[in-house]
């Protein structure tokens, strides 16, 4: 039901419903020798709001899901999961092929069909639908939901003038949300070129010389599978951190998940217990080339897919060394060592001979504080970054809401109002009610004249064989 409240809406606006000014879509089987272009769920981007992933398929192999008729200026809108807001407009390209019934399917009549794309991509209309889901494991709306949905619709030269800017707007958005994508690449890209200057020494212009780290090390092992001990996992933080690969990140310990292991273990592995100051890398798996310094004073140990390094302290600054793991120098070295069989490994041999860029112990303790100096930089601007997508992000609702507040164009008094609108609208729907009804009478009617020819021909047929 319209209504017009001059507290909510401006002057020539009315409050209205999805359905009231949008048809429903026309649903068909399609031919079996037909080929077509299919919209499921998995065709929208749902961060572009676009159909990306059409596929073409034969009728004959369509799912019975393809049912959905749609034509250019039609939104559609997801009934399964809502909150995910997987909504877009048809384009030319897409008109007259066929999307999941898993869609509901709006026709806008006689108005802005951008003006109810752009409701369906708004917050309120988000939270409407997605408060009245139905089921756990696929929670869906319904298409009566949607149609329900009350929004605001102004004039019609006002819907233009409103589609216009925020084309405008949402394009300049786009733009800068593509501009802040692009960033945490050069970041990466930063990161990289910062630990490439590591192991050359191009940092500080230091002078060294390039030896295996067998022969800076003091111990280089890796650890063993508790169940090849006979140990047990416990759920004791007493107990003995047991130390996998999944707890090796790039120049990060990952801890959030812990497991700890009965003390026996340290008894069968005491070459693999950590110390505060080894540096730890991952020899098996996809993970391989990550590595770490350890710097817990905790009681620890690893598995049989970490491997520890312990360093000459005389020598070697330890997280200089786990610099140079994680460069794109060491991670060449180690990938080009690693054996591809039931499970890509690296072996402690590899490890051992790996060449490493190792100017003096000043120099190494320089280059550190460098490296951590410039990481904190790139830490700073990745804060800055997540803070400017947030933003970002929320600027499309804000400016959605705008719009539907009235306070993004101004208001032209000769425009119609939009109560005429929907008037016009109305009986443009009666009409096609009216003409449809029509159709339906003359195909019955010539149906049955088709059914009494032919039961009169089949007389005649009859008695003159007679």
């Amino acid at each position: 039901m319209a209504q017009q409240n001059s507290n909510e809406v401006p002057s020539g606006w009315i409050t209205t419903t999805i359905g009231e000014v949008c048809d429903k879509p026309v649903q068909r089987k399609p031919q079996d020798d037909e080929t077509f272009l299919y919209v499921d769920i998995a065709s929208i981007n749902r961060s572009t709001k676009k159909v990306e992933k059409a596929s073409e398929i034969l009728g004959k192999d369509a799912p019975s899901r393809a049912r959905k008729v749609v034509d250019e200026g039609d939104v559609i809108v997801s009934m399964t999961r809502p909150n995910l807001n997987a909504v877009a407009k048809i384009d030319e390209k897409l008109s007259g092929q066929i999307a999941s019934t898993g869609f509901d399917v709006l026709k806008p009549i006689l108005i802005e069909p951008d003006w109810i794309f752009s409701t369906v991509k708004s917050e309120k209309f988000i939270q409407a639908v997605s408060g009245i889901t139905q089921g756990a494991l696929y929670p869906a709306c319904k298409a009566a939901d949607i149609r329900n949905f009350e929004f605001s619709l102004p004039p019609l030269p006002e819907q233009k003038r409103v589609v216009n800017k925020l084309d405008s707007l949402l394009a300049q958005v786009d733009t800068i949300q593509q501009r802040l994508d692009s960033l945490p690449a050069i970041i990466k890209r930063f990161r990289q070129s910062v630990l490439a200057a590591t192991i050359s020494g191009g940092l500080t212009g230091a002078n060294g010389e390039t030896l295996l780290l067998q022969d800076i090390s003091a111990l280089v092992t890796k650890g063993a599978s508790p169940k090849w001990q006979g140990i047990d996992y416990v759920d004791d933080e007493n107990a003995t951190l047991f130390v996998t690969s999944e707890n090796v990140g790039k120049m990060e310990l990952l801890l959030d998940k812990k497991k700890y292991v009965q003390d026996a273990f340290n008894d069968k592995q005491k070459r693999s217990i950590l110390q505060e100051n080894d540096v730890l890398t991952n020899i098996v798996g996809a993970s391989i080339g990550r590595s770490v310094l350890w710097d817990k004073a905790c009681k620890a140990n690893i598995n049989q897919a970490v491997c520890v390094i312990r360093l000459n302290m005389d020598i070697c600054v330890p997280k200089f060394i786990s610099y140079f793991l994680n460069s794109p120098e060491g991670i060449k070295q180690l990938l080009k060592n690693k054996v591809d069989v039931a499970r890509a490994n690296v072996s402690l041999k590899n490890i051992n001979e790996l060449k490493v860029f190792l100017p003096n112990k000043d120099e190494q303790t320089e280059i550190v504080r460098l490296v951590d100096q410039y990481f904190a930089l790139a830490d700073t601007l990745e804060k800055h970054l997540a803070n400017a997508k947030a933003r970002v992000d929320n600027l499309t609702q804000s400016i959605l809401a705008k719009a539907f507040r009235g306070e993004l164009v101004p208001q032209d008094p000769s425009d119609e109002p939009a109560e005429q609108l929907l008037a016009r609208i109305k009986a443009a729907r009666a009409e096609a009610e009216k003409l449809a009804k029509a159709a339906k009478a003359s195909a019955r009617k010539a149906a049955k004249s088709t059914v009494k020819t032919t039961a009169k021909k089949t007389k005649g047929s009859t008695i003159s064989s007679g």
